[in-house]
């Protein structure tokens, strides 16, 4: 809001006629805030509006990345699963064959004990053939 100045009166005849002047103006203090035309406002609008389709359109793809890192980790968890269960049968099948073999050399064992003659001959790593006499060859 503008400030008037007092009507100024100057007196020079002294004859109580006095001249009156409109109040003029006084000069505003510079404002702290400059003014901007409305095409700055426009523009600058724009370019955030650009903006943020530009980071709406990057989370979409970072979106889409995640799902699709999501549905591989979901089916690497499940291959994870399938493996560890086949190793699982796999690791029971070779015990079971383990136990099986091994009391079926028990068996031999107690076999070549039991029959009183001489047996076909074994020979244990580490040791030296030995020449054993009296044997048919197979």
């Amino acid at each position: 809001m503008s400030r008037w100045a007092p009507a100024q009166v100057r007196g020079g005849d002294g004859g109580g006629g006095s001249l009156h002047l409109p109040p003029t103006p006084l000069p505003s203090p510079p404002s702290a805030v400059p003014e901007v035309s409305l095409w700055t406002v426009v523009a600058a609008v724009q370019a955030v509006e650009r903006k943020v389709e530009s980071q709406a359109l990057r989370l979409l793809s970072l979106e889409g990345r995640a799902e699709t890192a999501e549905q591989k980790v979901t089916g690497l968890e499940k291959a994870v699963l399938d493996f560890g269960s086949r190793l699982e049968r796999r690791w029971a099948a070779l015990a079971t064959l383990l136990q099986e073999s091994s009391r079926r050399l028990d068996h031999v064992e107690r076999q070549l004990q039991h029959r009183g003659g001489p047996g076909p001959a074994m020979v244990l790593a580490g040791d030296e053939p030995k020449v054993m006499t009296g044997m048919s060859p197979w």
